[in-house]
């Protein structure tokens, strides 16, 4: 694929505005899909809660109108009679009475689907809207009847969703209200009284007082605990509910993962039976208008692109058109041809401003061609003065070779050795800066310094060197550690008024490089003076002027009256340019004790460019 560097400069316009085009198109899209999602979501979560809260309430006047039929069966005067006389009385016309009071007092409920009383004396009366009584049926088997039969026992109980237990063939899916028959007049437990209700109640509930969008199919739930009464979907009814599943369903509202779709949810309780009426909806449904929106926003967004891409293309094209030609001009002249000139079409803008500016170019160059003989013969005449020039060093060294030999002629060692260590100062300093040098030659360097300031303070400087043969080798950068030692005579032994003592040491390292992730073996040079050492102050400064690269402009005088010079700042940009910002100088010092400077070089490396002769 070509770089971006490479392309063309229209091709890089059109880009650029398609992709901000673009840009644009998926943040507002993006912004407007997701609040028009919150907004139906809540929406759907209201109409939801709305739809719930009327079944809840229609369920809760079924139920109530069920436990007042219960309440009539209960306390109607033949069904006590008949419940009061012993079972050899009138069996057969007791049978026909109880089933005409309990048909006459329940026709009006057709979701009814049976009623049974049975006796403490063990007679069972049934009314059924299907098949009729088992004969091997016994009450004691129902699983409510040890819970009524306790003392504790409930007025009413509701029985959860299940098969009916007294039917003969086909038993249908009922849930029941059990309640025990007393007698009103002593208060003794007479029978139990049983009515089945068939889950179409519910389905006829829900389906009458969902007002959600036709396009939406919620599915309704009604618990009892755990127990599902009714699914309007018939996968769950009279079946138990994950309890995980339940649990979410304590909070009012909400988002439900549920078999591995997300579903939005309204509950709400009953005051009455304390049953809970979920209404659950795939969240899929819920969001599918905003979908179709922001479908409608991507073909919009793609036909618009296109048309983006076209007018940009266009437009990119008339810009570089007049740059092309620019272009071909530009050529013709790299060809040689300085005569050529490009067309000013004497528009102002940025185009026709570089035409102008360009045929004034070429009109100077004509004119430079004509002065470049006169530049070259100044050229020869700067080489000959630089060879002349080149005179006065080749002298100096003479005429300092000329005083040592004198000086010994005449007795005079001390001015000898300083002519002497003077001479190879000046022709070490001379000698290219770009190369790297063992330590051997830049500790003889210091070695021809140090002699100079010796005799220049007899009694009140000791210089010393402990440095390991096995580092003489390695590399260092050309005059590095002289001015470390320059700084510890000028600032130590200068400023001392006691003996001061200038050493220099050196010792194997190792420093983590972040370039070649990997430890690597360094030199530690170090410079120590005895002498007064450096202020807090002056010691933070010189360390941010080390850090900063001396961009701080801290030459200007100090607190104390002096200037911090150029000279550490030099070493450090030196050492950082040649090694790397991982090496570089550090600097300790305690008044009154004296002053410590670590040069950190990398050990036995060579970067020597190739230059090994002296200039």
């Amino acid at each position: 694929m070509m770089k971006w560097a490479n392309w063309r400069l229209k091709n890089k316009i059109t880009a650029t505005i398609s992709a901000i085009f673009c840009l644009s198109l998926i943040v507002i899209g993006t912004l407007v899909y997701f609040k028009m999602a919150k907004d139906y979501e809540h929406r759907t979560h209201n109409l939801m809660d709305t739809t719930i809260r009327q079944m809840n309430i229609t369920i809760d006047v079924h139920m109530q109108n069920i436990e007042r039929l219960s309440v009539s069966i209960l306390s109607d005067p033949i069904i006590q009679r008949v419940l009061r006389k012993p079972s050899e009385i009138g069996p057969q016309d007791d049978n026909n009475e109880m089933n005409y009071r309990m048909l006459l007092l329940s026709s009006p409920w057709p979701y009814i689907q049976r009623v049974n009383i049975f006796s403490e004396d063990g007679r069972v009366f049934n009314l059924s809207r299907g098949d009729g009584l088992r004969s091997d049926f016994s009450v004691k088997e129902e699983p409510w009847y040890d819970m009524m039969s306790s003392t504790s026992a409930p007025v009413l109980l509701y029985v959860p969703t299940g098969q009916e237990t007294t039917s003969i063939l086909n038993p249908k899916i009922v849930f029941s209200l059990v309640r025990p028959i007393n007698d009103v007049e002593t208060g003794k437990r007479l029978a139990f009284m049983k009515i089945d209700l068939q889950t179409e109640l519910f389905q006829a509930i829900t389906g009458d007082n969902s007002q959600l969008d036709q396009q939406m199919t919620p599915r309704y739930m009604v618990l009892q605990d755990q127990n599902v009464m009714f699914d309007s979907q018939n996968r769950l009814t009279g079946k138990k509910l994950e309890i995980d599943v339940f649990q979410s369903f304590n909070e009012k509202s909400g988002l439900l993962v549920w078999g591995g779709e997300r579903n939005l949810f309204s509950t709400i309780e009953s005051s009455n039976t304390h049953w809970k009426t979920v209404s659950i909806l795939p969240y899929a449904e819920s969001v599918k208008e905003s979908i179709k929106i922001r479908n409608l926003l991507i073909w919009l967004g793609i036909s618009f692109l296109i048309l983006i891409v076209i007018f940009s293309y266009y437009l990119a094209s008339r810009i570089v058109r007049p740059l092309s030609r620019v272009m071909v001009t530009m050529k013709r002249v790299e060809m040689g041809d300085f005569k050529v000139r490009l067309y000013d079409r004497g528009n102002r803008d940025e185009i026709g401003q570089l035409s102008r500016i360009f045929n004034m170019m070429l009109e100077s160059v004509d004119d430079l061609i004509h002065r470049v003989y006169q530049a070259e013969l100044r050229e020869k005449d700067s080489q000959l003065q630089a060879l002349q020039a080149q005179i006065n060093p080749h002298m100096l060294f003479n005429t300092l070779n000329l005083m040592k030999a004198l000086c010994r002629k005449r007795d005079i060692p001390d001015v000898a050795l300083m002519a002497e260590s003077l001479a190879d100062l000046f022709r070490y300093c001379l000698q290219n800066w770009k190369r790297t040098v063992t330590l051997s030659e830049e500790l003889e360097h210091i070695r021809n310094y140090m002699r100079i300031q010796e005799l220049r303070f007899p009694n009140k400087l000791e210089y010393r060197c402990d440095v390991p043969e096995s580092m003489m080798h390695s590399q260092v950068v050309r005059l590095s550690i002289q001015p470390l030692v320059e700084n510890a005579v000028i600032y130590g032994v200068e400023q001392c008024l006691d003996r001061c003592t200038v050493e220099v040491t050196a010792q194997q390292g190792t420093i983590w490089s972040e370039n070649d992730q990997q430890n690597i073996k360094t030199v530690v040079i170090s410079v120590t003076d005895t002498g007064p050492g450096i202020t807090k102050d002056r010691l933070d400064r010189i360390r941010r002027h080390l850090a900063d690269n001396g961009n701080d402009h801290l030459d200007a005088p100090d607190n104390e009256g002096g200037k911090i010079g150029i000279g550490l700042i030099n070493v450090q940009k030196r050492l950082q340019l040649l090694f790397g910002n991982t090496f570089g100088l550090r600097i300790q010092s305690d008044p009154g004790i004296g002053t410590r400077v670590d040069l950190t070089v990398p050990f036995s490396a060579s970067i020597f460019n190739g230059e090994d002769q002296a200039e």
